[in-house]
């Protein structure tokens, strides 16, 4: 469940690390991870996002690039070979490396599972340096490739519902516009609609954050049209989460969380100012985020919020996504120069 935007022109070099299942009376200091990467991965690789389907935990990412500063003693990069596609499966207790149709040198930038046996892949596909995009569905068996509704790589977001799936991208006019994906057709809108964020979860369909006419607005996908939810009272929500059906976290006015429970908001512990960028429940139903180097659950009413929960990696550590697979709870993230991949004891 992550989400990362990189333009065509720059990939961001960033990882991710997993982790096994914790009980939910367990604060996150007192919660013990194991690391168990992709041993397979090339010099030079990362992982940006990480799903759950069909019980099975789904990362990706890039691996192999090779840039330099240049000019030197600047922030400046010149990229000399462009990434190949990090993607791999984890079945049966140990790594198996998956290869996308059409996609020699690229990146997977987001995945989506919409069902136990529908797994969405989102990414860009370098052709004579250039970023295309890249969307790609696996049904369980077999990939199909699906053209995205405009060519160039450039701040995209996923999500996917059982009936359709969604991409949203920056347009001429530099609002970000949701695209919608059913049987077989692109269509595009609502044109009012600027969109921040897509989300979705294979128990949950689909979810947007966006601005409709100047109006904040949250929205659910229901079959074939976005509905509307009631915003919390007095306060603007930054970021959604979707837990499960009709379950949604969201973090509002930057240091709180609340949770929609398909009736009514309530808050979700006391405010804190961790500013999470992915967040899942475990497989006993505790409540985790993870952002930065950083996670937390809610253990009672309170926050418990740990640093570095995997060995010191050194400067550059990131979590980029916390998910649940194969009942065990995952978190993705590591360094520029290798993915880490860890899970936490049950």
């Amino acid at each position: 469940m992550k989400r990362t935007g990189i333009a065509a022109a720059t990939v961001l070099v960033c990882t991710m690390a997993i982790a096994s299942p914790a009980r939910a009376d367990l604060p996150a200091a007192d919660t013990e991870w194991t690391e168990q990467s992709p041993t397979s991965a090339w010099f030079q690789s990362s992982l940006f996002t990480a799903a759950e389907a069909d019980d099975e935990l789904w990362v990706g990412g890039y691996q192999g690039q090779v840039e330099i500063f240049w000019p030197p003693a600047t922030w400046s990069t010149v990229l000399l070979r462009p990434p190949k596609p990090l993607l791999r499966r984890r079945s049966g207790g140990s790594w198996q490396e998956v290869d996308l149709p059409w996609m020699n040198y690229g990146l997977i930038s987001d995945m989506e599972a919409a069902g136990t046996r529908d797994l969405w892949v989102l990414g860009a596909r370098f052709i004579w340096g250039q970023g295309n995009s890249y969307l790609a569905r696996w049904d369980g068996s077999a990939w199909t490739t699906v053209s995205a509704p405009f060519p160039a790589y450039v701040s995209m977001d996923l999500a996917a519902a059982s009936d359709a799936v969604f991409v949203a991208n920056v347009d001429r006019a530099w609002e970000r516009r949701v695209h919608t994906y059913t049987g077989g057709q692109w269509t595009t809108g609502p044109e009012s609609l600027a969109v921040s964020q897509l989300a979705s979860h294979p128990e949950g369909g689909a979810w947007l954050l966006g601005d409709d006419g100047g109006a904040r607005v949250v929205a659910r996908w229901d079959s074939d049209s976005w509905q509307n939810i009631p915003l919390p009272e007095g306060s603007t929500v930054n970021r959604i989460y979707p837990l499960g059906q009709d379950h949604l976290l969201a973090r509002v006015d930057g240091s709180h969380y609340q949770r929609w429970d398909g009736s009514a908001w309530t808050p979700a512990g006391p405010p804190t100012t961790f500013a999470a960028s992915d967040a899942t429940l475990s497989p006993s139903g505790a409540l985790w985020l993870s952002g930065g180097s950083r996670v937390a659950n809610l253990v009672g009413s309170t926050w418990s919020i740990r640093s570095a929960p995997l060995p010191d990696y050194g400067s550059g550590f990131s979590i980029r996504s916390i998910t649940t697979a194969a009942d065990r709870l995952w978190i993705t993230g590591g360094r520029s120069d290798r993915p880490v991949a860890a899970f936490t004891t049950p």
